[in-house]
């Protein structure tokens, strides 16, 4: 089936120079035991980053994927 997350906001930098940003760096969520999803959208709904990256793995729903493993 197909999953989609929620729509999420994000916010330009605020003015001056006292901002210390929050980041979460993150890859390989993994597709058959993704434990650690549950906590990154956790702390997203209570707004604990400020950046967030995705280093890698996004290929899991290319519909090639399936053609290339038969």
């Amino acid at each position: 089936g197909k999953k989609k997350s929620k729509l999420y906001n994000f916010k330009t930098l605020p003015i001056g120079n006292e901002w210390l940003p929050r980041f979460a760096i993150y890859g390989d969520l993994g597709y058959v035991n993704e434990q650690s999803l549950l906590y990154l959208k956790k702390d997203v709904e209570q707004n604990m980053y400020d950046v967030i990256f995705h280093v890698g793995d996004f290929a899991y729903d290319l519909p090639s994927i399936f053609h290339l493993e038969n």
